[in-house]
């Protein structure tokens, strides 16, 4: 007997994830079912969502070294994931139209992306020292030392000391690099664009 492997989509797996849920509530509401096991993720430690303000993100930017500065801001402006931020490429960013463009492959849903680049994102990319190798195709946009960047926990924590910001996961009020998208994503809800 052969097997059939296929792929399937996001969206597929949205509808495939509701109808369980929609069976399990009917089966909980029908008081057939005996026992029901309440789930928690392990370590039972729920993480708290945590959206900067325009001020912490000034004073983290003021206090933040030149590569980091650099990689920070592009989450902000762009709400790119940090593997997609440390991973881009000359190739990928066109300032010229302002648009930094992602391949199904360089993104974690598989999903092309086209992302504008705003005025204050340009004058940064603009300004990279590196920008001068935008000719080699597989340049890295972010790099330290002439390397690509693959670690910037240290600034990360270094910046947020100095701005008064907590650092760190599983605490009311702490900053980790992945809120940048959460705060880009509150931005955009607030300025009707989402």
């Amino acid at each position: 007997m052969q097997s059939v492997q296929y792929v399937i989509g996001n969206s597929q797996i949205k509808i495939r994830n509701a109808n369980a849920a929609r069976i399990f509530d009917q089966a909980k509401r029908s008081k057939r079912v005996k026992y029901w096991i309440k789930y928690r993720l392990p370590g039972g430690k729920q993480r708290k969502e945590y959206v900067g303000s325009l001020d912490e993100f000034k004073a983290f930017m003021k206090n933040s070294e030149g590569h980091t500065k650099a990689i920070v801001a592009t989450g902000y402006y762009t709400g790119m994931r940090k593997g997609e931020i440390l991973k881009l490429t000359w190739d990928k960013v066109d300032l010229g139209n302002r648009m930094i463009r992602l391949e199904a492959l360089d993104t974690k849903d598989k999903e092309a992306r086209n992302i504008p680049i705003c005025d204050e994102l340009y004058n940064i990319l603009v300004s990279l020292p590196n920008r001068i190798q935008e000719s080699s195709d597989n340049s890295h946009v972010f790099q330290y030392n002439g390397k690509p960047v693959d670690n910037i926990r240290g600034g990360i924590k270094r910046a947020c000391k100095l701005s008064g910001i907590k650092y760190g996961r599983f605490a009311k009020g702490r900053f980790i690099f992945h809120d940048l998208r959460h705060t880009f994503n509150a931005n955009m809800r607030k300025a009707g664009g989402a």
